[in-house]
């Protein structure tokens, strides 16, 4: 999600904010605000007045209770994500880690038999004598060989790991985007509800006035 930053007309500090929102709230001076967005898609911030009200079809105090409702199935929905979330992780880290286990006998014999080449062309080339250096080279040749053979067999079993992991962090990636979504609309709607009792507290207090 592209993150936006826009002034406060309260306070003309900078607001943050990511994805689809209608509200947000402001860190530094704590005022709620409404965003709008242009044709362009560039936000702006302003604080919500009498034009609030008329979109809403009941009083502030009625929004208020149906939005105290909404925002408590919002944060049961969170939690669900969150679990989401956590189960995807797991089991991605998981797999890397069967991966990892799948792959380690065959990468283990890849470095080591990597090494015994070294050692036998080394050998081969500084401590055989010439008469010798010819079976020194075919050995170093033949543990080349099976060093090489190792080695596909680990970029095999890697790349058919790597397949099934992409999976996983596909189901990751849906995860976190649905976690984010809700967090947004649970902040719209906490946000929304504030600002519904910040009206119905001043219609009260004016009141008897």
């Amino acid at each position: 999600m592209t993150e936006q930053v826009v002034l406060c007309p309260q306070c003309q500090g900078q607001v943050c904010f990511s994805g689809p929102r209608r509200f947000v709230q402001c860190a530094c001076c704590g005022s709620n605000l409404v965003i709008r967005c242009d044709e362009a898609g560039q936000a702006s911030l302003e604080m919500p007045g009498p034009a609030f009200l008329e979109l809403a079809a009941t009083s502030p105090g009625e929004r208020a209770k149906s939005l105290a409702l909404q925002v408590s199935d919002a944060q049961e929905e969170l939690q669900l994500r969150q679990a989401e979330v956590d189960a995807t992780s797991t089991a991605y880290w998981r797999g890397r880690l069967g991966l990892q286990r799948v792959i380690a006998g065959s990468q283990n014999c890849t470095y080591v038999s990597g090494l015994l080449c070294a050692a036998a062309g080394f050998l081969a080339l500084f401590a055989l004598q010439s008469d010798e250096r010819l079976y020194g080279g075919a050995i170093a040749l033949l543990i080349a060989l099976v060093a090489w053979a190792f080695q596909r067999e680990w970029r095999s079993e890697e790349k058919l790991g790597e397949a099934d992991l992409a999976g996983s962090l596909a189901a990751v990636a849906e995860a976190r985007a649905a976690y984010d979504a809700t967090m947004n609309r649970l902040a719209d709607l906490s946000c929304e509800q504030s600002i519904c009792v910040a009206f119905a507290s001043g219609a009260t207090e004016a009141a008897p006035a």
